[in-house]
């Protein structure tokens, strides 16, 4: 009787480890967006757009990369975006032009960013499970010229 009470258990537990998984992830996005924000507040955010290099099947192929750049005056100016790393997998994460990063989004597929008007921006990240995060951020600084 207890082996099928067991058996019976098993789904409802698989079921309940996944609905934990999808919690997890949203507490990851409302933890990385509320960064985002205190980093945002009283500064500026932009898109800024890279050129790389990339392979892909064994070729050099060129790729332009959306990277979403925040600042402030006095204060250090913050780069989000996707990164391969060999130790934690793809990430989507924010540096500095001091060095070092920060992951914000574990198991990440994929980074995108937008510009819907001067000052706010929008970004959108999938992970790995599909799993579909975004956020809007705002200023009322304009941004410095861009290099």
């Amino acid at each position: 009787m207890f082996a099928f009470i067991i058996l019976l258990w098993r789904p409802v537990v698989q079921s309940a480890q996944g609905l934990r998984t999808h919690d997890e992830a949203l507490v990851q996005a409302l933890v990385a967006n509320r960064g985002l924000e205190e980093k945002a507040a009283g500064g500026y955010v932009r898109v800024k757009e890279v050129n790389k290099d990339v392979l892909e099947h064994g070729q050099k192929k060129k790729v332009t990369e959306r990277r979403l750049v925040i600042g402030k005056a006095g204060a250090p100016t913050y780069e989000v975006s996707f990164f391969h790393s060999e130790v934690n997998g793809d990430v989507v994460r924010v540096t500095t032009g001091s060095g070092g990063y920060m992951p914000l989004f574990m198991k990440a597929k994929q980074f995108d960013v937008t510009t819907i008007a001067e000052g706010t921006v929008h970004y959108t990240v999938i992970l790995t499970d599909g799993q579909e995060f975004s956020g809007v951020l705002t200023s009322d600084v304009k941004p410095v010229a861009v290099k």
